[in-house]
């Protein structure tokens, strides 16, 4: 019985798909000056596997998928908390990282770790099924203006919607993903 000599030769790697020594050791030293724990643990993981799939006693497609993480340990006392993440965006994780071994609970970090740097509470409030608390009258956007008229009550009760709202969300938050 004969066998397709390639599938019992190494695959090669292209170029590119594994990080060299000095790569790692330049991502390393990003996290590192990223962080401000008060110590660190770095693991960075990956390879590359070549896929070759057969339909009919025949190839039918070959390729190889490329793939790393990173593994970032903060460390602050006897705290500590650790993200994983497998693409570039480091300095939010490692922030993130940071803000759990500190025992700080960021909504924002825990919903939106996307392109954006923020997400509106009224959106969030929206995703999570929560009545938002602003209303025609009252939002972020008029709080000076309502200042300035003497409108104090109509102040002060958005704001303590606004309190109540991020606890609701903050206890959404935390029966999902845990503290």
């Amino acid at each position: 019985m004969s066998f397709p000599k390639r599938l019992f030769e190494p695959a090669e790697v292209p170029d590119g798909a594994i990080l060299t020594r000095d790569e790692s050791k330049n991502l390393i030293d990003r996290v590192i000056t990223i962080s401000k724990a008060e110590s660190i643990q770095v693991n960075i993981g990956g390879g590359y596997s070549a896929n070759v799939r057969f339909a009919d006693n025949q190839m039918s497609t070959a390729g190889g998928i490329t793939d790393f993480t990173v593994v970032i340990q903060s460390s602050f006392g006897k705290k500590h908390a650790v993200v994983t993440v497998n693409n570039i965006a480091l300095r939010r994780f490692v922030n993130i990282s940071d803000l759990n071994a500190r025992g700080v609970f960021d909504t924002m970090h825990r919903w939106w770790l996307g392109s954006r740097n923020r997400v509106a509470l009224d959106d969030l409030a929206w995703a999570l099924g929560i009545e938002s608390s602003k209303t025609d009258e009252v939002h972020g956007s008029r709080v000076f203006e309502l200042y300035e008229a003497g409108r104090l009550a109509e102040l002060r009760d958005y704001n303590l919607n606004d309190v109540r709202v991020t606890r609701k969300i903050y206890e959404r938050l935390v029966e999902g993903f845990g503290r």
